[in-house]
């Protein structure tokens, strides 16, 4: 039987924008599971990335509940949840959130500072990774110097260098062509399949949802798939 990630139960989120509530998400319940490779998809404003974050625990739902390998993310401590955003879950961000002045390198092992890894042990695992995907030649290369797509396989990298349980990637292929979007769904399939990570994806461009295992549909704050 395969194991739960992460299990949402019934959980709304309110937004105060100026004097009115914005109901961003609507009883979403869903659960993820070990080694799936997940889609959230749907229009601008459904509720995608509200989703998103709440499953990051980077934001908490206005009611109903979320659980992280069966503990609930409300009873944690923010000690806690600190912990468990920098070991246990990647992110990947559309605008690959990159330190210009650092090179690749540099940035795919920013992560494992806190954790004070040994320097050459954190570089031979970046290296290791970059090279999985097709980055061997860029190693020591700045952002300004990559192409978006490899700028995005360098986020790639640095989103996995904690061997996180579950990585969160947020319209990972907005900023690059359909082309540069295929290789980069592909080299996170690849990473699904061999290592077995799971992976969940916020998308509005329905393209490339075939490549995944399992679909959520949100429209006006509900999943109505």
């Amino acid at each position: 039987m395969a194991k739960k990630i992460i299990e949402v139960k019934d959980v709304h989120k309110y937004f105060k924008l100026g004097e009115t509530y914005v109901h961003a998400l609507r009883g979403v319940s869903l659960t993820i599971n070990e080694g799936d490779f997940v889609f959230i998809i749907g229009p601008s404003g459904s509720g995608k990335s509200t989703l998103l974050h709440l499953l990051g625990a980077l934001d908490v739902p206005t009611k109903g509940e979320i659980s992280f390998q069966g503990n609930r993310l409300s009873e944690m401590e923010e000690d806690i949840l600190s912990v468990i955003r920098r070991k246990k879950i990647g992110f990947i961000f559309q605008a690959f959130n990159l330190m210009q002045s650092l090179t690749a390198l540099e940035n795919v092992t920013i992560p494992l500072v806190p954790s004070s890894v040994d320097e050459r042990v954190a570089n031979a695992r970046a290296v290791k990774l970059m090279k999985m995907l097709g980055l061997g030649d860029r190693i020591y290369h700045t952002p300004n110097q990559l192409s978006g797509g490899q700028q995005q396989r360098v986020a790639i990298a640095r989103a996995l260098i904690n061997d996180p349980i579950i990585v969160l990637a947020d319209e990972p292929t907005g900023e690059v062509d359909s082309v540069t979007g295929n290789e980069i769904f592909s080299y996170l399939r690849m990473m699904n399949k061999k290592f077995n990570k799971t992976f969940v994806i916020v998308t509005h461009d329905t393209e490339y949802i075939k490549k995944g295992d399992l679909i959520f549909k949100i429209h006006d704050g509900k999943i109505v798939n």
